[in-house]
């Protein structure tokens, strides 16, 4: 969370599986950020924040945020809003995978240690 003036500008919420012999994963469901706070970098400066704070906390073996077919081809605002989140995610050091998402779209997937 980015509490500023009193005033919550995002939130990342997400939960981590109980773990296999490769280790537990942390999958993110959101990360919103309020309207007015939009194309600011907030959150940009959420997500770093959120991985930073989960690699050195070492809480899961990899961080995991599933996107659904279809996400963003809801014509040219759609196309840019997917790059854009898309952006932050690599930004943050994810690497994108196809399938794996909801019926079978993409899977950012960041390895913490």
């Amino acid at each position: 969370m980015a509490p500023h003036q009193e005033i919550l500008l995002g939130f990342i919420i997400g939960e981590t599986d109980e773990g296999s012999s490769e280790g537990a994963t942390l999958q993110i469901y959101g990360l919103w950020v309020l309207l007015e706070e939009e194309e600011k970098g907030v959150g940009q400066v959420l997500l770093r924040g959120f991985v930073d704070r989960m690699r050195d906390g070492r809480v899961a073996k990899r961080i995991v945020k599933s996107m659904q077919a279809g996400f963003g081809d809801n014509g040219e605002e759609g196309g840019k809003e997917r790059e854009m989140v898309l952006g932050w995610f690599r930004d943050a050091g994810f690497s994108v995978r196809e399938g794996g998402g909801g019926q079978e779209g993409l899977r950012l997937v960041l390895d913490c240690f």
